[in-house]
Protein backbone atom coordinates (compact mmCIF):
# COMPACT_ATOMS: atom_id res chain seq x y z
CA UNK A 1 0.00 0.00 0.00
CA UNK A 2 1.35 3.42 -0.87
CA UNK A 3 0.35 6.78 0.56
CA UNK A 4 -1.10 9.23 -1.92
CA UNK A 5 0.16 12.82 -1.78
CA UNK A 6 -3.45 13.98 -2.14
CA UNK A 7 -4.95 15.71 0.91
CA UNK A 8 -6.83 13.44 3.31
CA UNK A 9 -9.61 15.98 3.80
CA UNK A 10 -8.17 17.64 6.91
CA UNK A 11 -4.82 18.60 8.30
CA UNK A 12 -2.70 15.90 9.89
CA UNK A 13 -1.79 18.31 12.68
CA UNK A 14 -5.41 18.03 13.77
CA UNK A 15 -5.84 18.53 17.55
CA UNK A 16 -7.13 14.94 17.88
CA UNK A 17 -3.63 13.69 17.06
CA UNK A 18 -1.47 16.41 18.64
CA UNK A 19 1.35 15.27 16.34
CA UNK A 20 1.30 11.72 17.76
CA UNK A 21 2.68 9.40 15.04
CA UNK A 22 0.68 6.37 16.19
CA UNK A 23 -2.64 8.22 16.07
CA UNK A 24 -1.84 9.71 12.67
CA UNK A 25 -0.85 6.26 11.33
CA UNK A 26 -4.11 4.70 12.49
CA UNK A 27 -6.13 7.51 10.89
CA UNK A 28 -4.26 7.17 7.58
CA UNK A 29 -4.20 3.37 7.65
CA UNK A 30 -0.39 3.11 7.43
CA UNK A 31 2.39 1.86 9.67
CA UNK A 32 3.70 4.17 12.41
CA UNK A 33 7.23 3.92 10.98
CA UNK A 34 6.01 5.52 7.73
CA UNK A 35 4.61 8.51 9.63
CA UNK A 36 7.83 8.87 11.67
CA UNK A 37 9.95 8.74 8.50
CA UNK A 38 7.77 11.33 6.77
CA UNK A 39 7.81 13.64 9.80
CA UNK A 40 11.61 13.44 9.92
CA UNK A 41 11.95 15.25 6.58
CA UNK A 42 9.49 18.06 7.42
CA UNK A 43 9.95 21.30 9.33
CA UNK A 44 7.20 23.81 10.02
CA UNK A 45 8.02 27.46 10.60
CA UNK A 46 4.94 29.58 11.13
CA UNK A 47 2.53 28.97 8.28
CA UNK A 48 5.09 27.29 6.01
CA UNK A 49 6.14 23.63 5.84
CA UNK A 50 9.58 22.83 4.40
CA UNK A 51 10.57 19.45 2.98
CA UNK A 52 14.19 18.44 3.65
CA UNK A 53 15.28 21.79 5.12
CA UNK A 54 19.01 22.43 5.28
CA UNK A 55 21.16 25.12 6.88
CA UNK A 56 21.11 28.37 4.92
CA UNK A 57 18.70 30.58 3.07
CA UNK A 58 16.55 28.96 0.37
CA UNK A 59 18.00 25.50 1.01
CA UNK A 60 15.03 23.10 0.94
CA UNK A 61 13.51 20.62 -1.51
CA UNK A 62 9.96 21.98 -1.42
CA UNK A 63 8.05 24.68 0.47
CA UNK A 64 4.30 24.74 1.05
CA UNK A 65 2.38 27.66 2.55
CA UNK A 66 -0.47 26.28 4.64
CA UNK A 67 -2.17 29.45 5.88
Amino acid sequence: MSVSPEPVGREISDPDHAGHPGAIAVDLGVMRSIVVAFQSVLARLGDTVYVQPKMGADMWTHREDIA
